[in-house]
This record gives C-alpha cells, structure tokens and sequence, in this order.
C-alpha cells in the first residue's frame, strides 16, 4: 500500500533523534532538560533534502507526527548491547546537540539539533557512506501535543490530503483478492499482514 512509503519517510527522520536519545549509557542530552528524551507528538517539517523523493514527499510528511512516548515504550524491548552500532555524542548544550551513529554495512550519520524555541527543533542530518557519497537532509520538529506509550507511533491529521487517500485506498482493498495467489498457510500469513497493514491505517488517521 502507498502509506507505507510515507510511514518510513516520517520514521526516518524522528527516529533518528529517538534512537539517539534513548541509548541510556550515553549522557543525558541537555536540550531537553531534566526529562531524559522527548516526550509528546512531534511534527515533521522537512526543508531541504539531497534526495529528490524525500522532498517529493514533503508536504505529506508534514501531514505526520510521531509519538515519541510510543516509540521510547517499544524501544524498551531492545536492549543496546543487541545493537552492532556505536553512537558518540559531539556536543552536548542545553540548545544544540550533536550525535555520530556508526553502523556495519551503513553509512555514519551525523545528526545535529538545535532548539530554536519551547516548541520548535531545527535538526541537519549528513549521512557519509561509502565512496564519498553524502546525503543530507535538513528540517524541523514542531511540538504538537501529548500523547501516550499506548498510543500509534505515527499518527495524521484525519481529514488531511494523506489520510483521504489512505481511506480510500483501504476501502478498496480486499485481503483476500489480494493475497489470492498463495495458498494453505502462505495465504493466512498474508492476509493477516494485509490486514494488520488496514489496521494500522485506521489508526494513523483516527
């Protein structure tokens, strides 16, 4: 389904801050002050990218937010030992913080927040893989609300551009017509993806 493309766009960019926050042997970032990672429904609002399908994709992922208190409460099921990737913080103020994420096999990102108000946090990514490819990407985070550990990781406006289409995709899509090639337990798996994937569109647009 064409959500799913969008899901991963918007995942991209907050989960980076979150993942770089939540490694609990690393020291606590002072931009956020006493909590030791962000709370509440983050917006994201991309403004420059070097790949032209991330910023085709803009104005959708704008329509987006990410629950951080959801993503922290299913990060708690992974411990940092069982991760290959090393993150160091650069800098560390309690306005600007700068992680470096070194992975096997991808390239290191380099992520960089500065907190421009209360609600407002402008972020840069560059990513150096290999051969001396860069990406960068450049953007904001914008502070929408609270929200719960219970709560979707994604959620958008209802009655956006994105949602509309996602509706409309959903109500057209037929588990069982599209998992029709398979058979026997092939096809149970897929029809409980596909609908676990309708499922999950319900409540991103709730």
């Amino acid at each position: 389904m064409g959500n799913r493309l969008f899901q991963a766009l918007a995942l991209v960019l907050l989960c980076a801050a979150l993942v770089a926050v939540a490694d609990t042997e690393k020291p606590r970032l002072k931009m956020f002050g006493d909590e030791p990672n962000p709370h509440g429904l983050w917006r994201t609002e991309l403004l420059e990218a070097s790949d032209p399908a991330l910023m085709a994709n803009a104005k959708r992922m704008s329509e987006m937010a990410v629950c951080m208190d959801a993503g922290l409460e299913k990060g708690k099921d992974v411990k940092p030992s069982e991760s290959a990737c090393t993150r160091a913080v650069l800098k560390n103020t309690s306005s600007e913080s700068q992680i470096e994420t070194t992975c096997p096999e991808r390239p290191t990102t380099v992520m960089t927040m500065k907190r421009e108000s209360k609600d407002i946090i402008f972020f840069e990514t560059v990513e150096k893989g290999k051969g001396g490819v860069t990406t960068t990407m450049k953007g904001r985070y914008h502070y929408v609300g609270p929200c719960s550990a219970g709560d979707s990781l994604i959620k958008a406006d209802k009655d956006s551009e994105t949602c509309q289409q996602m509706r409309a995709e959903a109500a057209t899509t037929d588990p069982e017509a599209v998992c029709g090639k398979y058979e026997g337990a092939q096809k149970v798996d897929c029809v409980r993806r596909v609908e676990a994937s309708l499922e999950t569109t319900r409540k991103l647009c709730e």
